[in-house]
């Protein structure tokens, strides 16, 4: 839902960042975001100007991990150049073992932001707290 142009052009004209969750709505960016982040992982994110940065904590009776990637934005992405400010992409991986099973979660990003992975893993955990908090007020109230 608030993955859209109109709302990254005002946040770039308001003179913010924006670091948007793509989901299969996005339908043609998702799905070349994810073809291209496929495609990068068989040199290993090797001369596009990736960085890379890795967590991991045990807390809560759960043991998790999170691995975020972030690049440069292609060009060629279906729409770049309706994306005011688009200057990275980013996929957010999370796995967790929790009483002996073991789950995944991949999400994706484009973002106004340059490439600073430690920023970008920053901002991509303070969306899931917010987004956490959005649904904890809506099961309570």
């Amino acid at each position: 839902m608030g993955t859209q142009t109109a709302i990254a052009k005002k946040i770039i004209d308001g003179g913010g960042d924006y670091l948007l969750a793509l989901k299969g709505n996005q339908g043609t960016l998702y799905d070349a975001t994810i073809d291209y982040v496929n495609e990068q992982t068989k040199t290993d994110f090797r001369g596009i100007g990736a960085r890379r940065w890795d967590t991991a904590e045990k807390k809560h009776g759960r043991i998790e991990s999170r691995t975020y990637v972030q690049m440069p934005a292609p060009k060629s992405l279906p729409g770049f150049t309706k994306w005011k400010g688009l200057l990275s992409i980013g996929i957010a991986i999370l796995g967790c073992i929790r009483d002996g099973k073991e789950t995944a979660e991949v999400r994706y990003f484009i973002s106004s932001l340059p490439v600073q992975v430690k920023q970008f893993a920053h901002a991509v955990r303070s969306h899931w707290g917010i987004e956490n908090s959005c649904h904890w007020c809506l099961d309570v109230t």
